[in-house]
């Protein structure tokens, strides 16, 4: 199916929506009432556009949002998009001044937190997006909600735990106690499971590039906003609930996943030289080596099965960080339909 965008309407009486929320789906039926919910019966939804574009599901994801919310619109792709031609291909239906781009599985408890960030989004002219700390379904911080640009800092930051003890010295993913206590954080990226940003500087920049399939593109978006000049916040105050690698569920990937690594690696080794991809891959290996045995000791103190599985998953990711070749060919340029993004 080829959808076409709206026809604005034009006239002095018609009234733009203020936000834009759009959502991305792929078999994601099961999380799609928990998602709209608490957004299309909140006070002020009116004023609030919701575009669904659904990734040629087979569940009825579709069907199910047609039926149950007949506010919100519902393009049914015939085919796999991935993430983010999907929420490309999306704006062009949105009006609002500012876009949400929210996962399915994502839960947003209240929509007065959607609505603060917007406020903090327009306090300067010169911040492009904010974004929410996003949340595991046990109240933890889920690491991958924002961070800084691919360096061997940054990779030694979050490797060697550099981060955690000194919140000056930047990490691939934001986890030191100190900021996500803060209010606000400045990052060189968001997740796009929860990030809302100015329509006025994706049309200026451009949206998520086109040619990742999933995994990255919102990496890429963020570093580009912030070589143009802008600002990203993180802003740890306020909590979104997000069930990762969601409609993975079903392909048994949920907790696991390397094309995240693959992703930072080939941008690593587009930007560097082939020893500072060296020196990644072993900052990887040494990391992840070093969590798999403080995870195992762990399991062997307090006899926890999860302890054992996570020092199982930390000895995969130090693996497939040793086998990265000097061109690694990444999950994210992988334009096939049977891929899916975090969501």
């Amino acid at each position: 199916m080829t959808a076409q965008p709206n026809k604005i309407p034009t006239g002095a009486s018609h009234r733009y929506p203020a936000l834009s929320i759009v959502i991305v789906t792929y078999q994601s039926k099961h999380y799609m009432d928990r998602n709209l919910k608490p957004i299309t019966s909140a006070d002020g939804a009116h004023d609030i556009e919701i575009v669904v574009w659904d990734n040629a599901s087979t569940d009825g994801t579709a069907e199910f949002v047609r039926e149950r919310y007949p506010s919100v619109r519902v393009i049914a792709s015939d085919v796999n998009l991935g993430y983010a031609r999907a929420n490309n291909q999306a704006l062009k239906w949105c009006r609002g001044r500012s876009v949400l781009f929210l996962n399915p599985d994502a839960f947003i408890g209240d929509i007065s937190d959607i609505l603060e960030l917007e406020r903090l989004l327009y306090q300067t002219d010169d911040l492009a997006a904010v974004g929410p700390r996003l949340v595991n379904a046990d109240g933890s911080h889920q690491v991958g909600d924002a961070g800084w640009a691919t360096t061997l800092l940054s990779v030694a930051g979050h490797a060697l735990f550099l981060h955690r003890v000194c919140k000056s010295i930047p990490s691939i993913y934001l986890t030191n106690p100190k900021l996500l206590a803060s209010n606000s954080v400045e990052v060189d990226w968001i997740c796009g499971a929860c990030m809302l940003a100015r329509r006025q500087v994706i049309d200026e920049i451009g949206g998520f590039d086109d040619q990742i399939f999933m995994y990255g593109e919102d990496v890429e978006w963020g570093e580009r906003a912030r070589k143009r000049g802008y600002r990203l916040n993180y802003v740890p105050s306020i909590g979104v609930l997000h069930i990762q690698g969601g409609s993975q569920r079903h392909e048994q990937l949920s907790f696991f996943s390397t094309k995240w690594m693959d992703s930072r690696a080939l941008r690593l080794q587009q930007q560097g030289s082939r020893q500072a991809f060296v020196v990644f891959k072993l900052l990887l290996v040494v990391g992840f080596g070093l969590r798999s045995a403080i995870h195992l000791l762990r399991a062997a103190v307090t006899g926890r099965a999860t302890a054992r599985l996570r020092s199982a998953n930390m000895w995969r990711y130090a693996i497939h960080a040793w086998r990265l070749l000097q061109e690694p060919k990444s999950a994210s340029f992988d334009n096939s339909p049977n891929l899916t993004k975090r969501y």
